[in-house]
């Protein structure tokens, strides 16, 4: 047998073993990959020993927690806006965390098909002063966006615009 005969068979041994030694790569990348994966999901997902709250505010209250204060400069809260555009209902959970990045909450709201909810940093914090940031994940596609509301009115800004499923509010207040 020539030399080139023999590589001849030992490349034919080698493809015939390629399909299980790349089925058994994936599979171990796969295994190893799960722990990793599951722990970079949005900490809105992750236990943290507090309850989630059931936020259901009727749109007609969006008007008044919408409408500033100007005579009372000592009160302020965020309003956090959700716009589901889809045909299916949706469910929105958040947490929100303090400046130290300890846990003070969390909630979630159901939004309609094609409708909008809203719920305050207030709700959060159980009214208790509040300042810090608010991370959602949504169960389908939201459209976030967030207004300070005291003696007037201001948008905040939002990371996971139009469409996104992960959400944070970067800051959060309510006094």
């Amino acid at each position: 047998m020539t030399l080139f005969h023999s590589l001849q068979n030992r490349d034919r041994r080698l493809q015939a073993q390629l399909p299980l030694g790349a089925a058994l790569l994936s599979l171990v990348l796969l295994l190893a990959a799960a722990p990793v994966s599951a722990k970079r999901g949005n900490v809105a997902d992750r236990p943290d020993g507090l309850d989630a709250v059931e936020i259901d505010r009727p749109l007609d209250e969006l008007p008044d927690d919408l409408r500033p204060v100007p005579e009372d400069s000592d009160r302020a809260d965020t309003v956090l806006l959700f716009t589901n555009p889809s045909q299916r209902p949706l469910t929105v959970r958040c947490v929100g965390f303090d400046r130290a990045g300890d846990p003070v909450g969390r909630i979630r709201t159901a939004v309609p098909p094609r409708g909008l909810k809203h719920v305050l940093a207030s709700d959060l914090s159980n009214g208790e002063d509040y300042l810090g940031q608010v991370q959602c994940s949504a169960t389908g596609r939201v459209i976030p966006s967030a207004v300070l509301v005291g003696p007037d009115i201001e948008n905040l800004n939002v990371v996971g615009g139009a469409g996104s499923r992960r959400i944070i509010f970067p800051t959060v207040l309510t006094y």
